[in-house]
């Protein structure tokens, strides 16, 4: 679809509960290791996403640069931006993250999973459309 783009992701809205107490940035650093681990192993991607600007400035501040897409719009009473990350743009975050986290195993082998079912499912999908091209000639004879 697009030149030089794999694979493309989206990121739905991140909540943290105000209730806990606590730094909960590293949550949320969490969070995004998590999201942004498999777009990143698997590269060449494009992540889309729509963020509160504050999200947006906090991922800058992260070394996760960021493209806004469009205009903003308030959603749920805050400033939400269009945007969208290449995965190339999450190595300094990954690779920084996963110095001081070991959530990097678990995520390699989500990934791996991911990619076999992934194969599996454009398996399916291009046995799926030979049968029915081979059923739409049978049908047109």
């Amino acid at each position: 679809m697009v030149p030089e783009v794999d694979n493309f992701w989206h990121i739905g809205r991140f909540v943290i509960s105000g209730k806990i107490i606590g730094n909960r940035i590293n949550i949320l650093k969490k969070m995004l290791f998590d999201a942004f681990y498999g777009p990143y192993s698997l590269g060449n991607g494009l992540i889309i996403a729509e963020c509160d600007r504050k999200v947006v400035n906090t991922l800058r501040k992260l070394e996760i640069e960021s493209y806004q897409l469009g205009d903003p719009i308030i959603y749920f009473y805050s400033e939400t931006l269009p945007i969208y990350i290449k995965s190339q743009w999450l190595e300094t975050f990954i690779k920084k993250k996963n110095k001081i986290s070991q959530c990097s195993t678990g995520n390699d082998k989500d990934i791996q999973k991911f990619i076999a079912m992934s194969k599996d499912m454009l398996l399916d999908s291009k046995t799926i459309s030979t049968e029915r091209a081979i059923k739409k000639r049978q049908l047109d004879r």
